[in-house]
């Protein structure tokens, strides 16, 4: 068994496919990782093992998460070295005003989102290793997607993504593969986000985090089924269904 590095975006890795009958080489694709530093005006911020792509987006979402970023204009530059992203930016003065999603939403809105995580996930789909954040507006167009092996990672870098396209993050709904997590909830929230929806269910800390800042938060754990654990008065009334009836959720 052997490994080599193909491109930056992809490394192959040569196994053995063990089943009842046989024993065979397989070649497999993987997911590449490093360990990456974040500075920020030349003071470490982070250090994690992430997939090195979008890491512009990254930085500028970690970065406003941690609200050391009012909006992606405070920075002033932002260099990539092998495994370092160092920002000098104006820090921030005071928290920045981030307007949250006013009406209620469809949960078809949510559902369909769901369904379009495969479609965005295609390192996944490519080496099953990875995590994928989607952020979607409130009538369910893609803002941004991004993968990662570092859960957390994969949103900051959505959030990265739509704030650098100056898409308004208040506005927007979290769908994300996996389950949540109390960092997932917090780095959605600080940046204006009230409506999170998740594969799996969430950490008691993460519904915990969700009920006192007046998250929406969900799990879809498979077709046809949704659990809101926190503020079901951000879901549509008219979107309270039985399963019996999965063609509310756009299904024939």
């Amino acid at each position: 068994m052997f490994m080599r590095s193909l491109q930056k975006e992809d490394v192959e890795c040569v196994t053995l496919e063990v089943t009842a009958n046989d024993c065979r080489p397989a070649h497999l694709h993987l997911c590449p990782e490093a360990y990456i530093r974040l500075l920020f005006n030349g003071r470490l911020i982070a250090a994690e093992t992430i997939y090195p792509k979008d890491l512009r987006a990254f930085a500028t979402g970690l970065l406003l998460a941690e609200k050391l970023l009012v909006t992606p204009t405070d920075i002033k530059s932002l260099t990539i070295s092998e495994d370092t992203i160092a920002v000098e930016a104006d820090a921030s003065a005071g928290l920045p005003s981030r307007e949250s999603i006013a009406d209620q939403v469809d949960l078809t809105v949510i559902y369909r989102g769901y369904l379009a995580l495969e479609d965005c996930a295609r390192v996944c789909q490519a080496t099953g290793g990875t995590h994928c954040s989607l952020l979607l507006t409130a009538y369910g167009g893609i803002v941004s997607s991004a993968e990662d092996v570092n859960r957390l990672a994969s949103l900051d870098k959505a959030i990265g993504k739509a704030a650098l396209a100056g898409y308004s993050l208040g506005d927007c709904i979290l769908l994300s593969t996996g389950r949540t997590t109390e960092d997932i909830v917090s780095h959605a929230s600080a940046v204006g986000i009230k409506v999170i929806a998740a594969c799996g269910a969430p950490s008691s800390r993460a519904v915990r985090h969700a009920l006192d800042h007046d998250i929406c938060l969900l799990a879809i754990p498979g077709p046809h089924q949704v659990i809101i654990y926190s503020g079901k008065e951000r879901i549509r009334e008219s979107e309270w269904i039985h399963p019996s009836e999965p063609q509310a959720f756009g299904f024939q």
